[in-house]
């Protein structure tokens, strides 16, 4: 019973819907943009002296949020997953 809950709860996430760059219908990119970023870009600076990505070079690591599906008269956002719309089993 834990593998198929898994499986779902990993569908669940994989299948999230993505925000999408309005001009190129591609992936964000969060990194890049300085303050003129899509508004679901939550890049995370990343320190110097990082242990992992000092030598990497690495400065940002690109996170954007998933694609919010907002109702007529509402101000709170729910995030979209194209598989189901909630990770409460409802599939099982």
């Amino acid at each position: 019973m834990f593998p198929a809950w898994g499986q779902l709860v990993d569908h669940d996430l994989t299948l999230t819907a993505e925000t999408k760059d309005p001009e190129t219908r591609k992936e964000l990119d969060c990194c890049e943009g300085g303050t003129s970023r899509h508004p679901n870009c939550y890049p995370l600076k990343v320190p110097y002296e990082d242990p992992f990505y000092k030598d990497k070079k690495q400065t940002c690591l690109n996170l954007a949020r998933s694609l919010a599906g907002v109702r007529p008269g509402c101000s709170l956002e729910l995030h979209l997953i194209s598989c189901s719309d909630h990770g409460d089993g409802e599939r099982t």
